[in-house]
């Protein structure tokens, strides 16, 4: 049997609600706010703000992200996490699709790295900035265009025929920088 989509919006708190992204109450079916926790007004689980739950839901919601970011989260699969309600049949879902898991931990993983490599290189990009070398984005025939590290921004300098710029190759990086004297400019 196939469910239909469900939208509408919490009576407690007014925010959206969706099929798509909120779990269903075990004893009223309601489906339980993902802000306040509120179910079915007077529903004795949702009275409590479905406390017992948080901890079950907080699991289930890392799960559900995790295999959206793996395009593995599809209605069926949605539906079949939704009917885990206790900590064992979560975790039992969470066996089931843990390759799916276990490659989004490691893509997080590698992104979270790949953030901390660049944020690095910008600390040090802004290093050589203050004292006057910027990167070479690209060479012209009459202009080098440079990258400014505090506002991710380019610049753009003419070359002087008369003037060779001074150039420097960062070992740390293997990136060309060029010396500007701003106040020059």
């Amino acid at each position: 049997m196939e469910q239909r989509h469900y939208e509408n919006h919490c009576w407690s708190c007014k925010h959206p609600i969706s099929s798509e992204t909120c779990w269903q109450c075990p004893t009223c079916g309601w489906y339980i706010c993902s802000v306040c926790g509120k179910c079915k007004e007077g529903c004795e689980e949702g009275s409590n703000g479905n406390e017992r739950y948080s901890g079950i839901m907080r699991q289930k919601n890392m799960i559900r992200k995790q295999l959206s970011d793996e395009q593995a989260l599809t209605p069926m699969v949605f539906a079949e996490l939704n009917r885990a309600i206790t900590e064992t049949e979560v975790n039992a879902f969470a066996e089931k699709y843990a390759r799916e898991i276990e490659r989004s931990r490691c893509r997080a993983k590698e992104k979270q790295r790949e953030k901390i490599i660049a944020e690095q290189a910008n600390s040090h990009e802004s290093k050589l900035n203050s004292i006057g070398y910027y990167k070479i984005v690209s060479v012209h025939s009459n202009f080098i265009r440079y990258h400014i590290a505090a506002t991710e921004t380019h610049g753009t300098i003419f070359k002087n025929p008369g003037k060779i710029p001074k150039v420097f190759n960062d070992p740390k990086t293997g990136e060309k920088y060029i010396f500007i004297d701003i106040s020059r400019l």
